[in-house]
């Protein structure tokens, strides 16, 4: 059998056992009305697009887990849900709001998947703020702050050179659109 089939079988069987089932795949249809004029473009709602907010699976899981939190946690700020997210992720603290330089690239040195345990952390960040806009059609002002950060984050050389070279300009450029959308929305408020 052809390995490409048996993967695409395995990634769809992990889809669904992920969360993912044909009643909550996002789609212009689904989303908050208000939602649907900056997530426009299908990029913002793919699940298969590692960069999209829920294309990786931190970002799947954290989406998910923040709908489910927040059904029954709607006074709540989104921010505790995404602490809670990542202190179950067991990964060395770090600060969600710094862009310094010296403290990401001592974060990343300091233990072999470093680059990987912040993109990670990111991921969480991005999900969660995208999540609140599709579910809520807004962000909250502390959300939209560290989502804001996190996209400038991964932006960075110190961050985005973990990537393979060939990805880099398609990162970017996806990063970038979201940061537009956070731009847009921020300056609304």
């Amino acid at each position: 059998m052809n390995k490409k089939i048996i993967l695409t079988f395995l990634y769809v069987v992990l889809f669904y056992l992920n969360g993912f089932s044909q009643n909550n795949i996002l789609t212009p249809e689904n989303i908050h009305p208000q939602a649907k004029q900056w997530v426009a473009d299908d990029f913002f709602l793919s699940t298969t697009e590692e960069t999209a907010p829920f294309g990786n699976e931190t970002g799947r899981k954290a989406f998910m887990g923040f709908k489910q939190w927040r059904k029954t946690h709607i006074y709540e700020s989104p921010v505790s849900y995404l602490s809670q997210f990542i202190r179950r992720l067991h990964y060395p603290a770090f600060d969600l709001e710094t862009l310094h330089l010296d403290k990401l690239s001592q974060y990343i040195a300091a233990m072999p998947s470093g680059a990987e345990m912040l993109t990670q952390q990111d991921n969480a960040v991005i999900a969660v703020g995208f999540g609140q806009l599709i579910l809520e059609g807004k962000i909250e002002q502390e959300l939209l702050f560290l989502t804001q950060i996190a996209l400038h984050r991964e932006i960075l050389p110190v961050v985005i050179d973990h990537f393979e070279a060939d990805y880099h300009a398609t990162r970017r450029e996806q990063l970038t659109k979201m940061l537009e959308v956070i731009y847009t929305i921020s300056k609304k408020e």
